[in-house]
This record gives structure tokens, C-alpha cells and sequence, in this order.
């Protein structure tokens, strides 16, 4: 036994040994990895560092490249400097005094041009302008946007003050429509407020309206103003992701600032002050004044009073003000005792105090008795009486009635607030009724009172404390046998489950996801996760101004001190149907009238029939939402009947408002069954030799209502010198990026329907890589999620942003003559490891097979494991060494050719590359 043991404490001496040799090891393995890493990423950054300084002097030269060609085409278009932008709004202002639609279209594209221009500046501004410059900047942003709408506005109402132009006097209808590229303008007006005529169409714009009955007789014109460009959205403040404070935000909060000290002062300039002159005087009437002819003991202590508490010196008019200041406090005195007895607790304590004060008025008159009594005769008069009045008071005292039964019965703080008030009225109704001089008196009696009553009136109160105490302890100790049975039946109840490490991960995913979703009102559009596409409707009802009249050889015509825009509100009386109404078992008769009744309602409102913009790529039914210009966001509220068909892009819905209408689209993917799809495609794919329409094919048909994320696939290779292709499997599409020297451009895109639109705009249209992502989120096929845009995408893990970043960097590097490919793995392996598959390619020569690669924060290794392993594996291939990043790893396996073509790169072209992918996320998103 004595052997047993010793061996047994042998092998476990052996094995503590051997771990802390192993650890001894591992611990200098890392120590020297770090040291290595800190040399492999030196190395690395000095690459980069070589790229980033050969593109910030080319921007350089291109900035004064462009100001000189700026300078050359004489354009009317101003530099960014202030002075310039400045002179360029007055000219504009000036030109546009009598603003008429001919000339404000004219001018027009240049300010929209303008304002993108500014806006591109206030999102990415350059480092050498100062912080005061780019906030002046940002408010002549802002004024560009108002003054564009409001030269249309009044270019509206240059229009229709003279209706005569357009004017049909045979039917009695107004209908003209002017437009240019980004600026459609109609109106309609049935000026003879015809009943047949109901409603109308915009031939060029595809919108029909039908007007409810209610309004049919209402004389108005109806004003469709169509906006390629939307001016409203980026005002609101679930535009920028929670945290972000960049230039163009700041200056939303100034201009709101501005704004709202410039009402403060028109509001100033409307109301002027009175002057002292010109204020009513009431002269002093004889009453005021005693019978020996001085002026009246209560106004003159008044007036002193008013003195002594440090106001202005009486003056003219004074006494009046008095006068009122007494009526005024008599109104609020009755208004708050009729508010006392209007609610019940406060009646009650309106009651208390009554019954107080007439027994103090009781006690006083008595005590004031005896004293006389005593005055004239010796001896006190009535103390029988008195005796037999504090008899008859203890005995009501000690037999509690409702008022004492209902104070018992509350809470303790419910018993000091009902106190409290009645003690308010207590005070208030004294000082009314000058309590001072009856408090006095009642303190001079109650010293002389007998020694009896004193007796009498401290055995009442010891009674009356001595019954409180007593119900006092009994509700106390029921209170406490209802408390511990309480505590029993709780003590009984089972323990709660404890939760799984599945169900602790989804907790800390949703408060992580939390942290990125703005905090919205009600009915609030989430402008992180939808975007207006299509433009902007202005559909507006608009006051008719007065016409001229035609007086024979001249006309008279009435000029309105304010030539504005007057707008007729109009909210409909719709009730819609309830939850619960909905959701009721109703018999198929009740079913019937209930149909019946919801179509009568609907008819209360305004009917709207449009072909959504075929400049949008639709992939799921738009949301119609209206324009707050107080709150400034996009509402969802006020739209019925919503029916969208996809196939034709037509939209039908009924709305309760007139306004600025927007179609909301959703940016992101929120479907976990085509999530579960998508994993089940890429893994057969990666298993069989299927098509690839097939599988577009299948996910087209389940995902037919989801927008483009998560992606299925990507892939980045090389396509000569200087070119690459990048590929896209998107959620919804297929798009492939093309990159040649500084710009690239959309080459295919596949699997959307009504895209001819779209297609005629970017496709092959080469533009730099900026231009390009702002192209296609106008179009809706926004495929460059932001960090943010992980709260609202379900199945996917956002990687360690550092990391994810530079590895961008490095593939964009390598680019020339390396082949980067997704891989299954990639989902599961968690937020610190991306996995993807690399193979050197160059030119037409067949590449050989894919390579596995675990890039973490710590290294980046190739690993022994395929796309079809039957288990993920870690493990690195034999014989590797330690590589900090993927550009190190790359370069050490390169041969020369991938080396030279490498070298012979442009550096122009490794940034565009690095651009796109870094915006198109693809790890984190796959």
C-alpha cells in the first residue's frame, strides 16, 4: 500500500512538473511572438504608411487641380470659402426678389448641386479648416435647404394670386404642370367647387387622389410638388447613430438654436410694450376716504405694507392696483375652495376645518362671557352651560364619527396629507377674514381659563389618544399576520429556473444591440434602419389668395401684406378599428356590417393612387410616412388601406393629412428563417457541385420581402494590372464590382426585377468609390452597412472592429495577385476570429486550391482545416511560423511574380479597393 501511494505521489509530482514547464514554455513562446509582432507590424505599418502619404499629397494637388478647373469654366458655383458662399446666396436672393417658377427653376440645379456639395464637406471636413469655419459652413447649409423650399413656395403663390392663365372658365378647373430634371410641379383646383369633381390625376408624376365628401364643396388648390432629393431627413435625429457627433449634427442643433432666437425676436417686434403715457388711470373715488376726510385705514396699510416689502414708490394708479390685487386674491380664494369641495378628500377636510373653527368661535364668545361675568358680578356667569358643552364634546369626541373612521382607515401618509390640506384651508380662510385679531383673542382667553376646564380638556385628550392607540395596535397586528403570511406563501413558491448560457448570451446580444438603436417617440421613423427612397411628395391643400377683379378698362388686383403660402388643415374623423376588435369571434352577419361600417369610415379620408419611383429598387412594400416639421421626423401615423403590388410598383392608401409625403424603405434583413436558408445554401454549396441559379432561385422565392443582409458569399480577385472584381451574393441581388486605377464601378447585377431604371445610372458608370456608395443607397441597394447597423440585422456577429479593419487594409494590398474567399466557418467562430480562404493568383495561369485563414487580434495563421471538414478546427498547418497580420503571412509564402505585382501596383488603386470592401464589411456580415 505504502508503494501504491508513494508511485501515486510520484506521477502526480511528474505531472505538476511537466505543467509548469509546459506553462514556463507557453510563456515564453508568447513573450516572443509579442516581440515578434511588435517588429511584423512595424514593418506592416511602414507599407501602409507608403500608400497613405502617396494618396494624401495626390488629394492635395487634386484640390487645386479642381479649384483651378473650378476657375477655368467659369461656373457660377462658389469655392468653399465664406466670403464667396455668402456673396453667391445675396446674388441669388436678388435675383429672386419677385421669385417666378421660370427662375427658380433656373437656378435650381446649381443650389442643389451646392447643397450636396456642402453636405459631402460638413460629413468628411478637411483637417485644415478651422472648427468656427465648418459651423458657419453647416448654418449656410441649412439656410440653402429653407430658402430653395421657400423660393418654391412663393413661386407658388406668384401663380395661383392670378389663376386667369391656366384657367378653364367652361369646366371651372386650374391644372398646369412644369417640371425639370429634379423638380416636378402640378396643381389642380376645382375653383367652382363642382360635387362631381372628387378627384384627379398627375399625368406625368402617376398620382391620383380622391377627396372625401366632407371636403368636396371646399374651394382649394392642390399642389403636388415632386423632389428627387430629400432635404427633411438628414434634420432628424435618428439620422446619426447614437454617440456620433460630427459637424453636420452640430450644426442641426445651431440651426434649431437660430431659428428659435429669431422667433423670439419677431414675436418682440409684434407685441411692443405699452407706454407709460398711454396706460389706463382710475382715479381714487370719494368711498376711499373716512368720514373725517383722511384716506381709508385699509388702503394706507396696504400701501405701507406694499412699501416696507421692497416695491417702487406708490405712483399714479396705485389704489387701483390695489383694488384689483384684493379682487383677484377674493376670485382665487373662492376658486379654491370650490376645487375643496369638488373631490371628496378635500371635502372632508374642507368639513374638519369648518367644524374647528366654529368650535373656536364657540369657545372664544364663551370665554369672552366669563370674563364680562366675572367684570360686573365677582363671580363667572354660565359655567353650567360651559360644563355641559365640554361634556356633550367629549362624549362626540370619543365616539369617532366618518370623517375620524375615514382618516383612521387611510394610510399614514394619505392621514398627514389630508391634515396638511386642511390645515392650508384653515390658514387661508384666516387670513381672509382677518384671523389675526381673532387668534389674538382666543390666546388672551384661553389664559383665563378655570382650572376645571383645564382638568376636563386634559382627560378628553388622554381618552381620545388612548382609543387611537388602541385601533392603532390592532390594525398593526393584522397587518403584520397579512405580511407573514405573505412571506409564506411566497417561501412556498418554487425558485426561478436558471438560465442557460444560450439564453445569457441572447441577453447580453440584445442590451449590446440596445446601446446602437436611438430612443424614438411614438410613431417615429428609425432612420438607421429605413431610408426615403424616391423623392419627396409636397402634397399640399392651399388656400385660393384673392384674384384680381376685372373692372372694364382696368383690373384691381389686392396686394396681401404677407405674400405667403396659406395651407388649410384638414384632419379627418377616423376612428380605426381596434385590437380587440379585430381579433373578436363575430358571426359572418356581424362580420358583414362590421366591413360595411370600416368602408364608411374609410371614405373620411383622402384616397392616394401612385407608381412608387422606378429610380428605387423595391425589395420589400414601401411605408408611407408624413413629415413633422416641428418634431422633425418622419411619422408613420395617419395612414389606412395600405396595398402594395409589387410587380406593377403601385401603391394605394388612404391618409387623414395633407403634408410632405416620403416611402420608407428598410435597409436591413430581419429574417431568421432566411438566415437559416442562407447557411443551408452555402453549405451545400460548399458540399455538391449545385448550380448557382438554383440556389438564387430558391433564396429569390423566400426572401422575395427582405432587403440585402446578411450576404451569402463574396469573393475579391485579381483581373490584371491594376484590376480586380469584387462579387457580392447578396440577400436579394447578385452585384459584382469592377475596380480599374482610382474608380470602380457596378459591372453586373442580377436577380432584381424593375431595375432598368437603375441599371441605366450605374451600371459600367465608372465614378470613385464615395460617389459610387452614395449612387446606390439613392437607389436602394444599399450594400455598406455602418458599425450601427449590427443592432438591426438578426444572425450575425460583429468582429473586432480594429482587426476587421487593418485585415481590410491588408487584402486590399494583396489584391493584385491574391484570390480572398468566403468560408462557413466564419459565422460560428466568434467576434475575435474571422475565417476566410486565400489563393494566390496571377493572370490566366490556373490557381491552385484554397487555403484556410484564422486572422484574430493576436496573429494570423493558415489552419489545417477545408470548407468541407467535418468540424471547425484551430489547429495550424506543420511547420508554420507566427505571422502578426495577413500581409506579413501573405508575403511570406508569395512567390517573386505575386511580389512584382505587388510592387508594381498603384497606390490610387490599393485605396479604392480598401474603400469599398471596408464599407461593404463582408467578414462581419457573412
Amino acid at each position: 500500500m505504502e508503494s501504491k501511494k508513494k508511485e501515486k505521489e510520484r506521477l502526480e509530482r511528474e505531472r505538476l512538473e511537466r505543467e509548469a514547464a509546459e506553462a514556463i514554455e507557453k510563456q515564453k513562446q508568447y513573450e516572443a511572438e509579442m516581440e515578434l509582432r511588435a517588429v511584423q507590424l512595424l514593418e506592416s505599418g511602414k507599407i501602409i504608411a507608403f500608400y497613405d502619404k502617396v494618396i494624401f499629397s495626390y488629394h492635395q494637388d487634386h484640390k487645386l487641380l479642381r479649384e483651378w478647373a473650378v476657375f477655368t469654366a467659369c461656373t457660377n458655383l462658389p469655392d468653399f470659402k465664406l466670403n464667396e458662399i455668402n456673396s453667391y446666396m445675396t446674388n441669388w436672393e436678388v435675383n429672386l426678389i419677385n421669385p417666378t417658377l421660370q427662375n427658380v427653376f433656373a437656378f435650381s440645379p446649381e443650389i442643389l448641386q451646392l447643397i450636396e456639395e456642402l453636405k459631402e464637406f460638413l460629413l468628411f471636413p478637411l483637417e485644415t479648416v478651422s472648427v468656427e469655419t465648418i459651423k458657419q459652413i453647416g448654418m449656410i447649409y441649412h439656410e440653402f435647404k429653407e430658402k430653395q423650399q421657400e423660393y418654391l413656395d412663393r413661386s407658388t403663390y406668384d401663380i395661383i394670386r392670378d389663376l386667369t392663365k391656366y384657367f378653364d372658365p367652361e369646366q371651372g378647373i386650374f391644372d398646369m404642370t412644369e417640371s425639370i430634371e429634379a423638380i416636378t410641379f402640378s396643381i389642380y383646383g376645382n375653383i367652382f367647387a363642382q360635387p362631381e369633381l372628387i378627384g384627379h390625376e398627375y399625368e406625368k408624376l402617376k398620382f391620383k387622389f380622391k377627396i372625401p365628401e366632407s371636403i368636396v364643396e371646399l374651394r382649394g388648390i392642390y399642389r403636388l410638388l415632386k423632389t428627387e432629393y430629400d432635404h427633411y431627413s438628414d434634420s432628424s435625429n435618428s439620422f446619426f447613430a447614437p454617440g456620433v457627433n460630427n459637424a453636420l449634427k452640430r450644426s442641426i442643433e445651431g440651426w434649431e438654436k437660430k431659428k428659435a432666437e429669431s422667433r423670439c425676436q419677431r414675436a418682440e417686434l409684434h407685441s411692443p410694450e405699452v407706454p407709460e403715457d398711454e396706460k389706463p388711470q382710475t382715479k381714487i373715488e370719494d368711498g376711499s376716504k373716512s368720514t373725517n376726510g383722511s384716506p381709508d385705514k385699509t388702503t394706507e396699510n396696504l400701501n405701507r405694507g406694499e412699501s416696507t416689502k421692497g416695491s417702487k414708490a406708490p405712483g399714479p394708479g396705485d389704489s387701483d392696483d390695489d383694488n384689483l390685487d384684493s379682487q383677484y386674491r377674493k376670485l382665487a380664494k373662492d376658486l379654491e375652495d370650490l376645487e375643496i369641495m369638488s373631490s371628496p378628500m378635500r371635502g372632508r377636510a374642507r368639513k374638519r376645518a369648518n367644524r374647528k373653527r366654529d368650535e373656536r368661535a364657540v369657545d372664544e364668545s364663551s370665554e369672552i362671557e366669563d370674563a364680562e361675568g366675572e367684570g360686573v358680578e365677582g363671580k363667572p356667569i354660565g359655567d353650567e352651560e360651559d360644563a355641559e358643552k365640554s361634556r356633550k364634546k367629549e362624549e362626540d369626541d370619543s365616539k369617532p364619527g366618518e370623517d375620524e373612521r375615514d382618516r383612521e382607515s387611510k394610510q399614514p401618509g394619505e392621514k398627514d396629507a389630508e391634515d396638511d390640506d386642511g390645515r392650508a384651508s384653515t390658514k387661508q380662510e384666516g387670513s381672509g377674514s382677518g384671523s389675526d385679531e381673532e387668534t389674538s383673542k382666543s390666546k388672551s382667553a384661553s389664559r383665563g381659563r378655570s382650572p376645571e376646564k383645564k382638568e376636563k380638556s386634559k382627560s378628553k385628550s388622554k381618552s381620545t389618544s388612548e382609543s387611537r392607540s388602541r385601533s392603532k395596535s390592532k390594525k398593526q397586528s393584522t397587518s403584520d399576520i397579512k405580511k407573514e403570511v405573505k412571506v409564506k406563501k411566497k417561501s412556498k413558491s418554487p425558485e426561478p429556473r436558471q438560465k442557460t448560457e444560450a439564453e445569457l448570451a441572447k441577453e447580453r446580444e440584445r442590451t449590446e444591440k440596445a446601446q446602437f438603436i436611438p430612443k424614438l417617440v411614438k410613431y417615429e421613423l428609425n432612420l438607421r434602419n429605413y431610408s426615403i427612397l424616391g423623392g419627396v411628395f409636397h402634397f399640399n391643400w392651399i388656400e385660393i389668395p384673392p384674384q384680381p377683379k376685372d373692372r372694364g378698362h382696368w383690373m384691381l388686383h389686392m396686394i396681401e401684406p404677407d405674400q405667403n403660402l396659406e395651407e388649410i388643415i384638414f384632419a379627418a374623423d377616423y376612428v380605426p378599428p381596434t385590437q380587440e376588435m379585430q381579433e373578436a369571434k363575430k358571426t359572418p352577419e356581424e362580420m358583414e356590417r362590421e366591413a360595411k361600417k370600416q368602408e364608411e369610415e374609410l371614405q373620411k379620408l383622402v384616397l392616394l393612387d401612385l407608381k412608387v419611383p422606378r429610380t428605387a429598387l423595391w425589395f420589400e412594400p414601401p411605408i408611407p410616412v408624413l413629415w413633422d416639421p416641428v418634431r422633425r421626423f418622419w411619422s408613420t401615423d395617419g395612414f389606412y388601406d395600405i396595398r402594395f403590388n409589387e410587380d406593377q410598383l403601385h401603391l394605394t392608401l388612404r391618409t387623414s393629412k395633407f403634408g410632405i409625403i416620403g416611402l420608407g424603405h428598410n435597409r436591413y434583413f430581419k429574417s431568421k428563417e432566411l438566415k437559416q436558408l442562407i447557411l443551408f445554401v452555402g453549405i451545400l454549396r460548399a458540399a455538391t457541385t449545385i448550380k448557382n441559379q438554383h440556389i438564387i432561385y430558391c433564396i429569390q422565392i423566400i426572401s422575395r420581402i427582405f432587403s440585402n443582409l446578411p450576404y451569402q458569399s463574396f469573393e475579391l480577385k485579381p483581373a490584371g494590372k491594376n484590376r480586380c472584381v469584387f462579387s457580392l451574393m447578396a440577400a436579394m441581388t447578385a452585384i459584382e464590382f469592377t475596380f480599374e486605377n482610382e474608380l470602380v464601378c457596378v459591372s453586373s447585377l442580377q436577380n432584381v426585377s424593375n431595375s432598368d431604371v437603375v441599371e441605366a445610372s450605374v451600371l459600367n458608370k465608372y465614378m470613385r468609390p464615395r460617389h459610387l456608395i452614395k449612387a446606390l443607397r439613392y437607389h436602394g441597394l444599399d450594400v455598406f452597412p455602418e458599425l450601427d447597423s449590427y443592432a438591426y440585422v438578426d444572425g450575425v456577429l460583429l468582429k473586432h472592429i480594429e482587426t476587421e479593419e487593418h485585415m481590410y487594409q491588408c487584402m486590399a494590398v494583396l489584391s493584385p495577385s491574391y484570390n480572398f474567399h468566403w468560408s462557413r466557418w466564419n459565422l460560428l467562430a466568434g467576434r475575435e476570429r474571422m475565417v476566410f480562404q486565400m489563393r494566390e493568383r496571377l493572370g490566366t495561369t490556373t490557381p491552385g486550391n484554397y487555403q484556410m485563414i484564422l486572422n484574430t487580434p493576436a496573429k494570423c495563421s493558415l489552419i489545417a482545416c477545408t470548407e468541407v471538414s467535418p468540424n471547425f478546427s484551430e489547429e495550424p498547418i506543420e511547420n508554420s511560423q507566427y505571422h502578426a497580420d495577413l500581409l506579413h503571412l501573405a508575403m511570406t509564402v508569395a512567390s517573386d511574380d505575386a511580389k512584382n505585382v505587388m510592387r508594381e501596383a498603384s497606390p490610387h488603386f490599393i485605396e479604392t479597393v480598401r474603400i469599398l470592401v471596408t464599407s461593404v464589411r463582408p467578414v462581419s456580415f457573412s
